[in-house]
């Protein structure tokens, strides 16, 4: 994937992948002159130079969530050679999806949420097909 150069920052993102089932993605996200915060991007797309102005708990946000990555649980878990059709397969395998799963939520998804907890990470719920936020809690 193509780096952009951001400005914004990390925010950790409750997702609910339609085969995974709850991940915590970071992204990127901006904040509009209206308070709100709109999400840029996935922060394992960030520039080298927004990366080098990330706090070390927010590249480690990023470094945790790689493991859970649709791609990289492919090239461990699987022979297939495209995530499409390896996510396909997984559908069908109720037995596969749920080691994968129990794998994901015992280690990385735990080390993630004491991450956040422990460094005060910002932590929104997504809302399917939206990009704006506006915060519950002040995130600064």
């Amino acid at each position: 994937m193509k780096e952009r150069p951001t400005n914004g920052q990390v925010i950790i993102v409750f997702t609910e992948h339609p085969i995974l089932g709850i991940l915590l993605i970071p992204y990127i996200a901006e904040r509009l002159d209206d308070g709100t915060l709109q999400l840029v991007e996935q922060a394992f797309h960030a520039s080298p130079e927004a990366m080098s102005k990330m706090s070390e708990a927010e590249r480690q946000a990023i470094h945790i969530a790689s493991y859970y990555t649709e791609k990289h649980l492919m090239s461990v878990y699987s022979r297939e050679k495209t995530v499409s059709r390896f996510l396909h397969k997984l559908s069908e395998d109720p037995n596969e999806l749920k080691m994968i799963s129990v794998r994901l939520s015992k280690k990385k998804l735990l080390e993630m949420l004491a991450l956040i907890r422990d460094n005060g990470l910002p932590f929104i719920r997504n809302k399917p097909a939206v990009k704006y936020y506006t915060p519950i809690m002040p995130i600064t």
